[in-house]
């Protein structure tokens, strides 16, 4: 299993290293690979880390819904910085 799991990295990371420019990817290749990934993802993931994010999804839900009504978003979204992040 492990010799799998490395040879699947490598080819993963071998297939990045090649994926051409997201303006270049059409809509049917780019959710046929959105779906493997998603499948992929939950073939390696721990059972404790799926139950933590169906556990705690609500809390992200409700700041984004708290920043929307304060308008936290637009703010971020007209402030410029000069200096490096």
């Amino acid at each position: 299993m492990a010799d799998t799991v490395t040879d699947l990295t490598f080819a993963i990371n071998t297939a990045l290293s090649k994926l051409s420019p997201a303006d270049n990817i059409t809509y049917t290749a780019r959710y046929q690979l959105l779906d493997a990934i998603e499948r992929l993802r939950r073939a390696v993931e721990p059972p404790l880390v799926t139950l933590q994010k169906i556990c705690f999804a609500h809390h992200e839900l409700v700041a984004i819904r708290i920043g929307m009504s304060i308008g936290i978003f637009n703010g971020l979204a007209g402030y410029h910085y000069d200096g490096v992040v």
